[in-house]
């Protein structure tokens, strides 16, 4: 095959994968893992200037598997405003805390409640970093879980 026409073959395959999509070469039906993305807000604002006014330059996140083992631990700049894993077909819980940059944690830990990642799917947890507790309960969207976290 010409290296032109090998291009042109592979580039819808990655926008796909780029897309969120999963392909399944195979064929089989078989695939294990889904993704899941965890965005945040401060105070319901998308506004990511107030990372700076709460000092929080970084979101602690971590995930894990519902027998406990641990998943994920990871530091994120605040800005980013959310973090995604690639992660086997399972129950997960997860937690997320605004820190300063000495590791100061500058927010309550808001805890994700348990989560359902589904092969070739993503789920969306949403937390929002507002004082106090409290949320709108899970919905489900289009084939995809949206869970809500105060």
């Amino acid at each position: 095959m010409h290296l032109a026409s090998a291009a042109l073959a592979v580039a819808p395959a990655v926008a796909l994968v780029a897309s969120g999509c999963f392909l399944d070469p195979g064929g089989r039906g078989d695939l294990q893992y889904g993704t899941v993305t965890l965005p945040w807000t401060i105070q319901g604002s998308l506004d990511m200037a107030a990372c700076a006014a709460r000092r929080a330059e970084l979101v602690h996140v971590v995930v894990r598997a519902e027998d406990g083992r641990l998943v994920a631990d990871d530091r994120f700049a605040c800005s980013a405003g959310g973090a995604r894993y690639v992660l086997r077909d399972g129950w997960y819980e997860g937690a997320l805390t605004m820190l300063a940059g000495d590791d100061a944690a500058v927010s309550e830990e808001r805890n994700t409640g348990p989560f359902h990642v589904t092969p070739g799917q993503d789920t969306i947890v949403r937390t929002d970093f507002v004082p106090g507790g409290g949320g709108p309960p899970p919905i489900e969207e289009l084939g995809r879980t949206r869970l809500y976290s105060r």
